[in-house]
């Protein structure tokens, strides 16, 4: 693929377009026939996540939205190893997207999160102060609101 072709909207990236291409590839070509491979893909693409939003920065974000959303929303539930990771990082992707962004885009898989298996919602929980620290207030009574839903859950 020649970078000038690239179909990556052009938005000034230190990363080459086809590169970003190819990642974002990854999470959206699932094999059916080969879920451990894909399994392993899909984890290294949600580990790496962070680093490619870091890279590409908040602009760039429209560019790796669908990414994010098909990794934490549109897995297979048997993949929570990639949820697990994308819930460990969503303070840090907030904190580069910031505050509006992670309104619009952030709080649904937070909220999905929240309420998925305990290695999944110890990952959120371990840095849900950092992530409350992104959010405006409004969206903090809301997270509060699932916290307390939770723990009358878990009693």
């Amino acid at each position: 693929m020649d970078i000038e072709t690239s179909d990556v909207p052009s938005v000034s990236s230190p990363v080459p377009g086809a590169l970003i291409d190819c990642y974002t590839s990854m999470a959206s070509n699932v094999d059916e026939n080969n879920p451990r491979q894909d399994d392993d893909i899909l984890t290294h693409c949600a580990y790496a996540f962070p680093g490619v939003v870091y890279t590409l920065g908040k602009d760039s974000w429209s560019l790796l939205r669908n990414t994010y959303l098909t990794l934490a929303e549109n897995l297979p539930h048997s993949m929570s190893n990639v949820r697990q990771t994308l819930a460990c990082s969503l303070h840090e992707i907030a904190h580069v997207i910031g505050p509006e962004q992670t309104e619009q885009d952030l709080i649904h898989p937070f909220n999905n999160f929240i309420y998925d298996i305990d290695s999944v919602k110890i990952g959120l929980l371990k840095n849900l102060s950092k992530f409350l620290q992104v959010i405006l207030v409004i969206f903090q009574f809301f997270v509060q609101y699932h916290l307390y839903n939770l723990y009358y859950l878990c009693r």
